[in-house]
């Protein structure tokens, strides 16, 4: 028995090692290695507050991969990489073996009989940097056209402010804090309109905060409250105060802009009709004026309670006042160009008709240089008055502005007619040479001429001077 398993044992160990040989052929052949990448193998960070503990308010920015999410190709036998996902691998980052320039290496584990080739994401870096909070005032914008004759008020948003936790170099780029609201075609007040907070950078435009877990905000959700107003252009008047120097005279005013846009409550707005600089107010003061000055006017103190501009530009007001020097005049006005008035009844009336009478007049040199004797029409009125010598008081025709510097006056005989024993034209004959009836003054108007000259009046001029025209 001893001879038969010895015999020919070398052929056997031979049969043996050539069958084992042939079982890894037919087993290779069925089952071999196979290499596979695999994606998106989420990243595990470990020993995280080694890098927040640094100091208050340390966080960190992870630069790549951004999506925290590694990439890798792997080998093992087709059985077991064939069945193999990313759930099956595990990759972690150990902060407490972050270099000096912000590197970690990714360490991936796996099935048993499978091994890692190729990390293409083989390092996650990172940075690190303060957390900051910082505060910004909530700003309004509208979007859209309210309806005709209607802007929207004073917008109030509540809270009015946010408070903003975000990394240095992100809370740096952001400028602004908006909320808005669609007024389009609006007449009706806003009330209670919830608005979501947008944040833009110095460009203007939207920062995308909202997936960022290290940026937070005191509150996302605004609400807006703002009262629709109506529009009205009403006029402006002005009034002035006071009084140029003596021989002068204030001739009037502009002012542009004369009509301004305001804006208020629709209650309030139909109770206007326009805005009244009072002469009270003392802003348009004449007092010592010798020539035309310019005055800016605010108006937004005059504005009633409630009522505020459409335009702010509109507030100033440009007023030009004008002076100008009085000029004196003297007319020469013969007797026989008077015109009688209320002549008494059965009465003769005589004066001298040969005598001229000056007419001293003062106002601006351009009224002045249209006065002349025909449109002076000088008259006396006899009304109520008997028998006797009276000094009558000329009057003239004054216009424009035309001011009296003194009382033209001229006597008047009146008599009682005489019983009629002779004829009117014996009458008349009888009369004194140096007198003439009134039939005699009214042959003789207009028969003698005037002399004129306007001057610059050099005198104050007597304020108790009557003015025959009111």
């Amino acid at each position: 028995m001893k001879n038969k398993l010895t015999y020919n044992w070398h052929l056997k160990l031979l049969s043996i090692l050539m069958a084992f040989v042939l079982w890894l052929v037919v087993v290779n052949m069925n089952n071999p290695d196979v290499t596979k990448k695999f994606y998106n193998i989420p990243i595990e960070i470990l020993n995280e507050d080694k890098i927040t503990s640094l100091g208050e308010g340390q966080v960190y920015q992870v630069d790549y991969p951004t999506n925290k999410k590694a990439i890798a190709t792997f080998k093992g036998a087709r059985s077991i990489i064939d069945n193999m996902s990313v759930g099956n691998i595990k990759a972690t980052v150990d902060f407490s073996d972050v270099s000096s320039v912000g590197a970690v290496k990714i360490n991936f584990t796996v099935p048993d009989g499978v091994t890692l080739v190729d990390a293409t994401t083989e390092n996650m870096r990172i940075s690190v940097e303060p957390l900051e909070l910082k505060t910004f005032s909530v700003q309004f914008q509208a979007s859209g056209t309210p309806a005709d004759g209607f802007v929207l008020g004073k917008v109030n948003v509540s809270p009015n402010v946010v408070k903003i936790k975000a990394p240095k170099s992100i809370l740096e780029n952001m400028k602004q804090v908006i909320v808005e609201a669609d007024v389009d075609g609006l007449s009706t007040n806003l009330t209670n309109v919830s608005s979501r907070i947008k944040i833009l950078d110095g460009n203007g435009s939207l920062i995308s905060y909202g997936e960022n877990t290290n940026v937070t905000v005191s509150a996302s959700n605004i609400l807006i409250n703002a009262p629709m107003l109506m529009t009205k252009e009403v006029p402006i008047s002005m009034k002035v105060t006071g009084s140029p120097v003596e021989n002068y005279r204030y001739t009037g005013m502009n002012y542009t802009p004369n009509v301004v846009t305001i804006k208020g409550t629709k209650a309030l707005i139909e109770q206007i009709t326009s805005i009244d600089i009072p002469a009270d107010a003392g802003i348009l003061s004449l007092d010592g004026m010798t020539e035309s000055k310019e005055v800016v006017v605010d108006i937004t103190p005059y504005l009633p309670e409630g009522i505020s501009l459409l335009d702010e530009n509109q507030r100033y007001i440009t007023v030009n006042l004008y002076i100008e020097p009085l000029y004196t005049k003297t007319i020469e006005i013969p007797g026989s160009s008077l015109t009688v008035e209320n002549r008494p009844a059965n009465m003769v009336i005589s004066y001298d008709t040969t005598r001229s009478i000056n007419i001293d007049m003062y106002g601006l040199k351009g009224d002045l240089e249209q006065i002349s004797l025909e449109n002076l029409q000088p008259s006396i009125d006899l009304k109520g008055l008997g028998a006797g010598v009276h000094s009558c008081l000329i009057k003239v025709n004054l216009s424009n502005g035309i001011r009296l510097m003194n009382k033209p006056v001229i006597n008047v005989t009146i008599t009682e007619r005489e019983p009629e024993t002779t004829t009117p034209a014996e009458t008349e004959s009888q009369s004194s040479p140096e007198t003439a009836s009134t039939e005699e003054s009214t042959a003789n108007m207009g028969m003698e001429t005037n002399s004129e000259s306007v001057t610059v009046a050099a005198e104050p001029i007597d304020p108790s001077i009557d003015n025959p025209i009111q």
